[in-house]
C-alpha cells in the first residue's frame, strides 16, 4: 500500500471514529455526560428479575464477535455500533472476559464500559448529587432500583467507624457528610454495607492527607471541616463563592461570632416530622420563628460549629474550607439577581446597606 493510500485510509478512519463517538448518542438512546472518573451520567431503568440477561465472554473474542452476542440477546440495539464505539476508543480486542448480566436493552455505552473494567453483576449507573441528605441519598438508591431505602437508612444512621480516622471523630454513628457525593455503578440488590463501603472509600481517596493538613491549618478537625463544608454546599449557588462563603464562616468562627447559617437552620426543622411532611428536607422560606428553634444546629442561638455535617459536601465545596479566600468578609446576602450570587461584606453597616439594595 502506498503512503498516500495509507494517509488516507487513517483519516477515514479517524472521521469515522469521531461519526461513531457522536452518533453513539443516538445509538444508545440519550445524551451522556461524563464524570471526571470517565463515566457517563445515562441512567440505566431499575433491573427486575423478568430483565436480567446472562452474557458470557470468553477471554480472546473481540469487540465485533461480542456485539453480536449483545444484539442476539437483547441486550443491545446494534452489534455494529458496540463495535464501533469500541474501535473509536481503542479497546476492541481489550475487552474482559466473563459472565456478565445485563439489563435488556442496555445503553449500548454504558454495556462497553461495564465490559471495558469487567463489572460482571447486574449493575445501576448512578450519580449522586451534592448537597443531599443520607435520607436523600438512601430514597434515590431506592428510586434507581439498587437496594430498599430503609435498611440502608437505617445503616447510614448507625456505622461504626471500623478505626477509619475520617470517622473517629464523629458526634454519633451517622454518616450524614461523610458519603461522597460521585457517579457510580451500584449491584442490584446491593447491601447497605457494601454501598456504604463504596461510597466511604471514595471520600478517604478524595481527603487526602494534603487536605487534611490543611483543615489544621484552619484550625479544623475533618468532623469539623466537613461540618462547614456541608454549610458552605447548601450556600453557595455560583461555584466560584464557596472560598469566600467558607472564608466568611472562618472569620466568624475566629471571631465567635454565630454562623447565622440558613441550611443549619432547615437541617434543625427536621427534627419534626409534620415539618418534613409540610416542607421537604430543606423548608425553603423561613420564618422569624424557625429562627428561634432550640437546636444546637441552630447557628443563629447557637455558637460555633453544629454538632455534625448537614449534607453531604462535594469535593469543590471541601476544598473551599481547605483553602478559603483571604477575606475580611463577616456577612453575605443573597442579591436575588437570578444567579444565585451574594454580596459581601466586613462591617455590620455594609451588611445592612446591601440587605437594602437587594433585599427590598
Amino acid at each position: 500500500m502506498s503512503l498516500i493510500s495509507r494517509l488516507l485510509l487513517a483519516f477515514i478512519t479517524l472521521v469515522v471514529a469521531l461519526v461513531v463517538a457522536a452518533l453513539g448518542v443516538w445509538a444508545s438512546g440519550g445524551v451522556r455526560g461524563w464524570t471526571l472518573a470517565g463515566l457517563p451520567t445515562a441512567q440505566p431503568t431499575p433491573a427486575s428479575a423478568q430483565n436480567i440477561i446472562a452474557i458470557t465472554i470468553n477471554k480472546g473474542e473481540n469487540a465485533a464477535t461480542i456485539g453480536d452476542k449483545l444484539q442476539r440477546a437483547g441486550v443491545v440495539r446494534s452489534a455494529s455500533w458496540f463495535r464501533l464505539l469500541a474501535q473509536a476508543e481503542g479497546v476492541q480486542n481489550d475487552l474482559a472476559a466473563g459472565t456478565y448480566s445485563f439489563q435488556r436493552d442496555t445503553d449500548t455505552q454504558a454495556a462497553l464500559d461495564r465490559i471495558k473494567v469487567g463489572i460482571t453483576a447486574p449493575s445501576v449507573l448512578v450519580t449522586i448529587p451534592e448537597g443531599l441528605r443520607i435520607e436523600q441519598i438512601a430514597d434515590l438508591l431506592q428510586a434507581k432500583g439498587v437496594t430498599q431505602a430503609a435498611p440502608l437508612l437505617e445503616a447510614m444512621q448507625n456505622t461504626a467507624s471500623g478505626g477509619d480516622q475520617l470517622l473517629a471523630s464523629r458526634p454519633d454513628g451517622s454518616l450524614q457528610g461523610y458519603l461522597f457525593p460521585d457517579t457510580y455503578y451500584f449491584e442490584v440488590n446491593a447491601t447497605p454495607a457494601a454501598i456504604i463501603k463504596k461510597m466511604l472509600g471514595d471520600l478517604d481517596q478524595r481527603v487526602d492527607p494534603s487536605l487534611q493538613q490543611a483543615f489544621q491549618a484552619e484550625g479544623l478537625t475533618v468532623q469539623q471541616a466537613l461540618t462547614l463544608a456541608s454549610i458552605v454546599e447548601r450556600e453557595a449557588q455560583v461555584p466560584s463563592e464557596r472560598p469566600i462563603i467558607a472564608s466568611v464562616f472562618l472569620n466568624r468562627l475566629k471571631q465567635q461570632i454565630p454562623l447565622g447559617a440558613d441550611p443549619t437552620v432547615q437541617f434543625a426543622l427536621t427534627q419534626d416530622p409534620a415539618s418534613v411532611a409540610s416542607y421537604g428536607w430543606w423548608k425553603q422560606d423561613l420564618t422569624v420563628d424557625d429562627l428561634k428553634i432550640d437546636s444546637p444546629y441552630n447557628t443563629y442561638v447557637t455558637p460555633g460549629l453544629p454538632p455534625g455535617p448537614i449534607c453531604d459536601p462535594g469535593l469543590d465545596s471541601i476544598a473551599a474550607v481547605a483553602h478559603p479566600a483571604q477575606t475580611n468578609y463577616l456577612y453575605f446576602v443573597a442579591k436575588n439577581d437570578g444567579s444565585g450570587s451574594h454580596a459581601f461584606a466586613t462591617t455590620l453597616t455594609e451588611h445592612e446597606a446591601n440587605i437594602q439594595k437587594y433585599q427590598h
